[in-house]
């Protein structure tokens, strides 16, 4: 059981930091949490899987390494298993409502609540790093610089850059718009997209907006980094954007809406469309090799772990598993999801274990080790 105290909040110009055990303020309401529950096993484990029900509707992603899974409700609750088995190490409440799911980076664990209040955790034992007030909506998940000792928040109008050791602002930048994805940091350029279907270019340095380009009415998708581009899924193409002045390169034009996060392996580009397609481009020039028909529309980001290509189509109850580069089928896994609801994109728990979350009201987790099937290397 992890001692609750009193925070005490501490001034540094016009930004609040909570320190000893932040955030307990929120948790009066709940003597429960946080808590360690050390042994305590995954709810209906599978034979060679696991699974555990988060007692509440899951917000965007679960989170995920080799270690530990973190996901939490849109009510506040953070709660982090083992990858390997689904026991529960830690949760907590945070206290008001989530709108983005959890960061894992650098041993911690970030997570912010809608009110504008950012918390920082250590990933095993749960003790609070740190907290911070920026009173201003926090819709979108975290991300991190390229060097990966900046902490990237992104509000509507303003990108913030934190020490993620300590919570300090070290520096901010004003921009149009209100942002639809995490900040995404390619080379010398961090990338956002809005919620009126922009993605913007931000000097990675001056923290200088210097372009943005239209994907339509629509958000983009999370961009995914190519040496000195960035591939995006935009309205119902794959794009591929010059990070120095966000000239269009090439653009591939799918028969549907583009939401997932392109995938780069070798010199090939992988996306999933609203066509229920997933297409095979050549990375220079973005001229289609192949594709391979789903059951349903692709939603959510794909997942790669080893040469296996995972995919969850919208409303299907499989995890899609596909060899590379040609993507040939390697096999599948049937979902124990709740009966409502779609699931989350996979994440990697490990080199061979994916996480995903599924269902609506009442999400359940799910481990599911991708090691059992035959192609796997």
């Amino acid at each position: 059981m992890i001692e609750v105290m009193k925070p005490a909040i501490t001034r540094k110009g016009n930004r609040e930091f909570f320190g000893g055990f932040l955030l307990c303020l929120f948790m009066a309401a709940s003597t429960a949490f946080p808590q360690m529950e050390p042994g305590s096993r995954a709810t209906s484990p599978l034979p060679s899987g696991w699974t555990h029900d988060l007692a509440g509707e899951m917000v965007g992603n679960p989170a995920a390494n080799a270690k530990v899974v973190a996901a939490a409700t849109l009510e506040g609750l953070l709660v982090v298993l083992a990858s390997g088995d689904g026991t529960i190490l830690w949760r907590t409440s945070v206290g008001e409502p989530v709108a983005a799911g959890p960061l894992i980076k650098n041993g911690m664990i970030f997570l912010a609540g809608r009110g504008g209040n950012l918390y920082a955790w250590d990933q095993f034992t749960g003790k609070p790093r740190w907290g911070l007030r920026i009173q201003a909506p926090i819709t979108v998940s975290p991300g991190f610089s390229r060097r990966q000792d900046r902490l990237l928040i992104a509000i509507p109008g303003k990108l913030l850059v934190l020490d993620p050791e300590t919570g300090e602002i070290r520096s901010r930048s004003v921009f149009r718009g209100t942002p639809a994805t995490s900040p995404v940091s390619c080379r010398d350029r961090i990338l956002i997209g809005t919620t009126d279907g922009r993605l913007l270019g931000i000097h990675r340095e001056s923290l200088r907006p210097t372009w943005e380009v239209s994907c339509g009415a629509a958000p983009p998708s999370l961009p995914t980094c190519d040496q000195n581009a960035a591939l995006v899924g935009c309205g119902d193409s794959t794009t591929r954007f010059g990070l120095d002045k966000g000239k269009v390169k090439w653009e591939f034009r799918t028969g549907g809406r583009i939401t997932s996060r392109p995938v780069i392996r070798a010199n090939r580009i992988f996306a999933g469309s609203f066509d229920n397609d997933i297409y095979i481009l050549k990375r220079k020039s973005g001229h289609l090799i192949h594709y391979r028909v789903s059951s349903h529309r692709l939603v959510a980001d794909p997942l790669v772990l080893g040469n296996l290509f995972l995919v969850f189509p919208f409303t299907a109850d499989i995890l899609q598993v596909h060899t590379l580069p040609n993507l040939d089928p390697a096999g599948s896994f049937p979902v124990p999801r709740p009966e409502s609801g779609s699931c989350s994109s996979p994440q990697a728990a490990g080199p061979a274990t994916a996480v995903i979350g599924c269902g609506s009201g009442n999400t359940r987790l799910i481990g599911i080790p991708i090691h059992t099937l035959p192609a796997f290397p």
